[in-house]
């Protein structure tokens, strides 16, 4: 197997660049990991099985070690290679992109400027005219003024002259209506001063019957009330007394029969447990003598 992995890292050099066969660079990486893999095993292995002596003396092990350099070697190398032309692709793109910016702003500031500049001609065409038609309307606005004034003013005498009279008519009117309401509200109020005060007295004299009789039915209500709870009380005292006693009797009862359990679960797990300590002791002592067995058998071996 060893022979194996060793042709298979050198094949690599038919598949790498400059190569015969070109084939993706992850493809050889993972293999060479694999290769390093194994032969990184093989050495771990020999190093802690053969003596110092014999393992530095094997030629084997001095080959594995010199493709394990020169491998670490070639990979470093290709790093710094692909860095170089990472940076190089890098360094030309920077420069095309700031090129093209560059381009661009030059472009969009010329763009910018042409666009203000008719934005700028417009305002000021549209203003001046703007200006014309203001004019315009602002000297129209005031001859409508002074028509609507001449007019405001006419209508304004008419309606004074109109209020004053309808004034003086209002004025007689609500004085005579003044004295009829006096007079009649002076009436009712004496009435209904007279019915409230008999409707008081009889009410008075209703609500003290009334009190009278409600005071009565309270007293023989609290006292019918005070019966009953009396009796219920002792009712109540009397049963607590009886389910006391068989609450009672019953947790004993229970008791006793948990204490018998839990000491039968207790032997139960007691000699559970002896007899998995020893089968436990009987496995583990086989596996001791077949553990010895196979160390003295690879000693043997090598």
């Amino acid at each position: 197997m060893l022979y194996v992995f060793i042709l298979v890292d050198l094949s690599l050099a038919l598949f790498e660049e400059p190569a015969v066969l070109h084939v993706p660079t992850w493809a050889t990486m993972l293999v060479e990991l694999l290769c390093l893999l194994v032969f990184t095993i093989r050495l771990v292995h020999y190093a802690k099985v053969i003596p110092r002596d014999k393992f530095w003396k094997d030629p084997k092990n001095i080959c594995i070690i010199v493709i394990l350099m020169d491998e670490h070697e070639t990979n470093t190398r290709r790093t710094q290679d692909e860095h170089e032309t990472n940076t190089g692709q890098t360094q030309d793109e920077h420069e095309t992109n700031t090129r093209r910016t560059r381009d661009e702003h030059r472009t969009n500031t010329r763009r910018t400027q042409d666009e203000h500049e008719t934005n700028t001609r417009r305002t000021r065409d549209e203003h001046e005219t703007n200006t014309r038609r203001t004019r315009d309307e602002h000297g129209e606005t005031q001859d409508e003024h002074r028509t609507n004034t001449g007019r405001t003013r006419d209508e304004h005498e008419t309606n004074t002259g109109r209020t004053r009279d309808e004034h003086g008519t209002n004025t007689g009117r609500t004085r005579d209506e003044h004295r009829t309401n006096t007079g009649r509200t002076r009436d009712e109020h004496e009435t209904n001063t007279g019915r409230t005060q008999d409707e008081h007295r009889t009410n008075t004299r209703r609500t003290q019957d009334e009190h009278e009789t409600n005071t009565g039915r309270t007293q023989d209500e609290h006292r019918t009330n005070t019966r009953r709870t009396q009796d219920e009380h002792e009712t109540n005292t009397r049963r607590t007394r009886d389910e006391h006693r068989t609450n009672t009797g019953r947790t004993q009862d229970e008791h006793e029969t948990n204490t018998r359990r839990t000491q039968d679960e207790h032997r139960t797990n007691t000699r559970r447990t002896r007899d998995e300590h020893g089968t436990n002791t009987g496995r583990t002592r086989d596996e001791h003598e077949t553990n010895t067995g196979r160390t003295l058998i690879t000693k043997t071996w090598t």
